[in-house]
C-alpha cells in the first residue's frame, strides 16, 4: 500500500522496540480521493475483510507479508507494481501492459512500442469506437458497480493492433505515428459496430 496523502497519516514510534503505530483519520479521507493507493495484493486485501464464506482477518499482519509505503509518486507506484509482477505466472497482461506503458515516456513509446501506444490511445480517445469498451486489467468489480460494460480487454486490442501493424502493406509508408494512430481508428469506425463493439 502506498499512502499517497500524508496528512491522512500519523505515525509514532512504540517505546523500547523497532514498531510504530500508524493512525489513520478515516474522516478525512472523502470526496471520491484515493488517499491510500493499494499497489499490489488487491484480492487479498479484498478478502481481509471477510465475505458470506469468511470472517474479517483480525490477526496481526506478519512483517514480511505486508508493506506500506508513505508518500509515492504514481510513476514509483506502476514502477513498484511492475517489479512485482513482471515474473509472475497468471498476471493479468493487459494490467502488466497499461502499467508499463504508463512507466514510459510518450517518445519511446512510439519508438519501441507502436502497438501499446496506438491500443492505449484507442482506449481513451473519447473519437474512438473503443472508448469506454476497453478493460485495462485490475478488478472489474468497480466497472459492473457502475454499470459499464467492457467488451475486450487491453491485451486483445494491442495484440490485435500488431497484427494491423505487422500485416499492413502501406501503413509504414506513414511516418508519423498520429497519421498511423488515425488510419486505425478510422479502419475500427468502418467495421459494423455489432461485429467490434
Amino acid at each position: 500500500m502506498n499512502v499517497r496523502d500524508k496528512n491522512i497519516l500519523e505515525i509514532q514510534s512504540v517505546e523500547d522496540s523497532n514498531e510504530f503505530l500508524l493512525r489513520f483519520n478515516v474522516s478525512a479521507m472523502k470526496d471520491g480521493k484515493v488517499f491510500v493507493s493499494r499497489v499490489d495484493g488487491n484480492h487479498r486485501l479484498y478478502y481481509a475483510a471477510g465475505d458470506n464464506r469468511r470472517k474479517p482477518l483480525l490477526d496481526d499482519a506478519p512483517f514480511q507479508t505486508f508493506q506500506i509505503h508513505v508518500g509515492l509518486k504514481r510513476e514509483q507506484e506502476c514502477s513498484l507494481f511492475v517489479d512485482i509482477n513482471s515474473n509472475q505466472k497468471g498476471m493479468n497482461t493487459s494490467h502488466l501492459a497499461v502499467m508499463q506503458s504508463r512507466l514510459t515516456d510518450e517518445e519511446r513509446e512510439v519508438k519501441d512500442h507502436l502497438d501499446r501506444w496506438i491500443a492505449k490511445k484507442l482506449s481513451e480517445d473519447p473519437g474512438s469506437p473503443w472508448h469506454g469498451l476497453v478493460h485495462l486489467g485490475g478488478s472489474k468489480r468497480g466497472s459492473r458497480e457502475q454499470g459499464l460494460t467492457r467488451v475486450v480487454n487491453f491485451a486483445s486490442i494491442q495484440g490485435g493492433t500488431r497484427k494491423l501493424l505487422s500485416k499492413s502493406l502501406y501503413i509504414h509508408d506513414l511516418t508519423n505515428p498520429n497519421s498511423q494512430y488515425y488510419l486505425i481508428r478510422n479502419y475500427w469506425h468502418a467495421i459494423p459496430k455489432d461485429i467490434c463493439c
